[in-house]
């Protein structure tokens, strides 16, 4: 067995471990090649900074690193920590993550985030061993409610959103997945406006094909108008699937209370954890 940086593995490599380390989780993931590459891109992930164990040249466990500088701090994203079932109980995690520490301080990395159910208690056990604590905790809903949009209402897709802008619709800041930086690496992303006498009245970002909304807002002034429910509504019509809002913050109330108020029931939760490196 050998442990070193993922700078040699292929996407092959890393895609069919990863699948074979979450075939058995509560959330069952199966990414084809090109998935995962959209994947890596999406969360800036930097191999040098990843790690992974070898048997030949089979990848048996591994630690996505995605590496971002946000607002002068240097920041990883623990993308997908995961082992074969067949090698687990040996302390593979725990010996990957002592490999990457001192390359994550060499890079002077200041901090580390990551997502966890849960109802992962040995998961969470060993992160907070390795010093993490819980930062926010957040919800995920999905459903197919009986949503008709107002009339009156012009949607129209936004081709160069502007996140600055966009942002201040937000209730509360998105989970690393989901903030404009990673949108913008997403290509099935895409951005829809409201309209109302021509003024941007909210937003949605979701992929069409998946029906995943990553980030959606209502401009304040033109809240408990109703404008929120035509606005979803016309994200539903413009979806293939079935619609999902994953990572919620807990304490966005508002936007918690408006997607229950419409019939999206919860059917996940995470913690997000960090670590002061």
């Amino acid at each position: 067995m050998q442990l070193g940086t993922l700078e040699s593995a292929s996407v092959r490599q890393m895609a069919d471990a990863l699948n074979a380390a979450f075939s058995d989780y509560v959330v069952p993931m199966h990414l084809s090649e090109e998935q995962f590459a959209r994947k890596l891109q999406a969360d800036s992930t930097d191999v040098s900074l990843s790690g992974g164990a070898f048997v030949d040249d089979e990848l048996i466990a591994f630690i996505l690193h995605g590496y971002r500088e946000i607002d002068g701090v240097r920041w990883i994203y623990n993308g997908g920590t995961g082992v074969r079932p067949s090698y687990r109980g040996q302390g593979l995690t725990r010996r990957l993550f002592d490999l990457l520490l001192p390359r994550l301080e060499a890079r002077g990395v200041q901090r580390s985030v990551l997502e966890v159910l849960t109802d992962n208690e040995y998961a969470i056990r060993i992160y907070r061993e390795q010093g993490y604590e819980t930062r926010r905790h957040l919800l995920c809903f999905r459903g197919t409610p009986p949503l008709e949009a107002a009339e009156g209402l012009e949607c129209r897709w936004i081709a160069e959103p502007d996140w600055t802008e966009l942002s201040k619709f937000w209730e509360t800041e998105p989970s690393w997945q989901n903030t404009p930086e990673s949108l913008r690496n997403k290509h099935s992303m895409r951005t829809l406006g409201a309209y109302i006498d021509g003024r941007l009245a909210g937003h949605a970002t979701f992929s069409p094909a998946q029906g995943r909304v990553a980030v959606f807002g209502i401009n304040p002034e033109f809240r408990g108008k109703g404008l929120g429910s035509s606005l979803i509504a016309e994200v539903q019509r413009r979806s293939e699937e079935a619609l999902s809002f994953i990572n919620i913050a807990s304490t966005a109330s508002d936007s918690l209370g408006f997607l229950k108020q419409l019939g999206f029931e919860l059917f996940l939760e995470q913690y997000e954890m960090v670590l002061e490196l």
